[in-house]
């Protein structure tokens, strides 16, 4: 691992997974998480492709007040905010109506770089949510995940079963998917 250069030494925890082995192969739905695990972040940036192009954006909560304030969040939540911060840019926008002289045109421009920057921030987060529910859609995250949950959740292992039989059945969720719900189900009801 490069962790690259700190001005304080790294702290090493060490946990006892024993009591809780299941939490760790859940499908995470936090921001932060999601990224870490969907697309991938190494020293705060992002790689991705929009229209075909590779982007590289920053996602670091010193930087970014909107991935500070949301990175914890789960999917819904980030994606209820990114949809308000959207809307905020949109009201703070002039139409060309709105700009009928010079004075108008003065306060646009006064508040260019605010809109700048929060149209910067709009368009940062929808790329990085866009790849990200176009990955959660490609891996059938969402019935993944709610397999996920049962197994962790309840104890009919007839259900348990069926529902990982129709997750492995189903040609669309990829290997690696397949593979934890298989541990999850053997952790749960294995001998």
């Amino acid at each position: 691992f490069d962790f690259g250069r700190r001005s304080e030494p790294p702290l090493l925890l060490i946990v006892d997974r024993r009591f809780d082995s299941l939490t760790p192969l859940l499908t995470q739905w936090t921001y932060q998480a999601m990224v870490h695990e969907l697309i991938g972040i190494t020293n705060n940036v992002v790689k991705t492709r929009v229209d075909g192009q590779r982007q590289e954006i920053v996602l670091s909560p010193k930087q970014d007040h909107f991935y500070s304030e949301n990175m914890f969040n789960n999917y819904a939540d980030l994606t209820e905010n990114v949809t308000a911060l959207g809307n905020v840019l949109k009201s703070k926008t002039p139409r060309r109506d709105d700009i009928r002289d010079f004075k108008d045109m003065r306060e646009f421009l006064h508040s260019y770089p605010e809109l700048a920057e929060l149209s910067g921030s709009v368009e940062k987060h929808l790329t990085v949510i866009q790849q990200m529910s176009d990955i959660i859609t490609e891996r059938q995250l969402l019935l993944v995940s709610e397999v996920e949950q049962e197994l962790a959740t309840k104890s009919n292992h007839g259900d348990a079963v069926q529902v990982v039989e129709r997750v492995l059945a189903n040609r669309g969720v990829q290997a690696r998917d397949c593979l934890r719900v298989v541990m999850l189900y053997a952790l749960r009801y294995g001998r």
